[in-house]
C-alpha cells in the first residue's frame, strides 16, 4: 500500500507547496502595496491591480 499512495502524496504535496508560494506572493505584493501609499480611505475599492 505503501507504493502506491506515492505519486498521490507528491501530487499533495506539489498542490501545497503552490498554494503556499501564492499566498506567499500575494502577502509579500500587498505588503508592498500598503507600505507604497497611505491606507485608502473607507470607500474605496480595497482590490487594486498595480498594472
Amino acid at each position: 500500500m505503501g507504493n502506491a499512495a506515492a505519486p498521490a502524496m507528491a501530487e499533495v504535496r506539489e498542490a501545497t507547496g503552490a498554494v503556499i508560494t501564492v499566498l506567499g506572493f500575494s502577502r509579500f505584493a500587498l505588503g508592498a502595496a500598503v507600505s507604497r501609499r497611505p491606507a485608502p480611505a473607507a470607500g474605496t475599492r480595497r482590490w487594486r491591480r498595480p498594472w
